[in-house]
């Protein structure tokens, strides 16, 4: 299994910005679609945009962020080589 764990964002109460929520850990095999995309954040932040993921999986959609962005560059470097 391609499990990796990111920083969960969501978006809290009626504000479009999103603020850091939490860790998850995602099967990549599972995954249908990943974008990389600007998302508006909290003033924690530092306001402004920050460049997120978009993850979708089969029944669900999740905005994050990767905990180790070396490990993670591994892994798609090895998912994209299976292809």
């Amino acid at each position: 299994m391609l499990l990796h764990t990111f920083h969960l964002y969501e978006r809290k109460n009626i504000t479009p910005r999103y603020e850091a929520t939490g860790i998850i850990t995602i099967n990549m095999a599972q995954m249908q679609t990943m974008q990389m995309m600007n998302f508006p954040v909290v003033e924690d932040l530092g306001g402004g945009t920050l460049c997120l993921l978009k993850i979708t999986l089969v029944t669900h959609t999740v905005v994050c962020e990767p905990q180790d962005y070396e490990s993670f560059h591994k892994m798609i470097d090895s998912i994209s080589s299976d292809n």
